[in-house]
């Protein structure tokens, strides 16, 4: 429960629409019988809902991609070399270096998916490279 003072012009439907609750949770919750009378400086209990433990108060927005390229050395890029491995297009150790034998395999993989054969792993490799229906690579 939160309190609230009347400011000049407020109205009920205004609070209300303030605190995502309704007009009549705020009735009741004041005893209001006259839902068109309210005097600036009085004060209402808002009856809102207390965030529950555990749950975040802000929505979580998406996750950063990373871009990666030659030269990146990370945890995505072990992610990367796991992916690439799973599907065919690289043999090597998933030591989080994007090395020379990963660039190679991310450029088997753009050429095989029809993306821009550049060697660098932007949102839209990602993209392709995690769905479920990307293409495995034929082993030689």
């Amino acid at each position: 429960m939160r309190t609230y003072i009347v400011q000049p012009g407020d109205t009920l439907y205004t609070i209300a629409q303030r605190f995502g609750v309704s007009i009549q949770d705020i009735a009741n919750a004041n005893n209001l019988t006259n839902l068109n009378f309210l005097l600036p400086g009085q004060v209402l209990r808002i009856p809102v809902a207390e965030p529950q433990p555990g749950v975040p108060r802000r929505p979580i927005g998406p996750l950063p991609i990373p871009i990666l390229r030659r030269g990146s050395v990370d945890a995505a890029v072990v992610l990367l070399q796991l992916r690439l491995q799973l599907l065919g297009y690289y043999r090597g150790d998933l030591d989080g270096i994007f090395g020379a034998r990963t660039e190679r395999a991310v450029r088997r993989f753009q050429r095989a998916t029809d993306l821009p054969v550049n060697g660098i792993v932007d949102a839209q490799v990602w993209t392709r490279l995690l769905s479920p229906d990307a293409p495995g690579r034929e082993q030689d």
